[in-house]
């Protein structure tokens, strides 16, 4: 029952904060060992380009969340993400297009809800603390397309290892 809600949850709240179409295929949870499994999630750009993709994301709930009193997440692993980023002709970068207001709006009200946006994210960035251990990615690659000099740059075979990180205050 949980993963058909995860993965449309997953799908609608990405598809509605980034104005774009996301697809996610698969999502499985073992809840013996509290690992997630997401497979295929593709962020493409509000006009359809190729944006972002990741053949498989993991992450196990570790225990230690209970007396830590935040989410303590380990083993994450991502494998083969990859992003494409543009520099357009008119100087734009592809990225700044996700988010974005519908060019439908005015600029007064496209304004308005930069300034709320802004203020949320602020907001949420201070909600909570959450540490991660073993985070894996692999197989990452990154496309660069400048259209301005009409060159292309990729970063291919893209991988690391981070032991630890965490957000909680001491």
């Amino acid at each position: 029952i949980l993963p058909p809600i995860i993965r449309h949850v997953a799908v609608g709240q990405l598809s509605e904060k980034l104005g774009s179409a996301c697809t996610l295929e698969t999502v499985r949870f073992n809840p013996f060992t509290l690992r997630l499994t997401a497979a295929n999630l593709r962020i493409p750009l509000p006009d359809g380009e190729e944006c972002f993709s990741l053949e498989r994301f993991e992450v196990r709930l570790s225990p230690a969340g209970i007396y830590r009193l935040a989410p303590v997440l380990s083993d994450l692993k991502l494998t083969r993400p990859h992003l494409e980023i543009s520099l357009r002709k008119d100087g734009g970068i592809s990225l700044t297009e996700l988010g974005r207001a519908p060019k439908d709006t005015s600029p007064e009200e496209s304004k308005i809800q930069q300034i709320q946006a802004a203020d949320t994210a602020e907001k949420e960035w201070n909600l909570f603390g959450i540490m991660l251990t073993d985070l894996e990615i692999t197989g990452g690659s990154v496309h660069f397309r400048d259209a301005i000099r009409e060159t292309e740059h990729t970063v291919a075979k893209l991988g690391f290892y981070v032991p630890f990180t965490s957000t909680l205050k001491r």
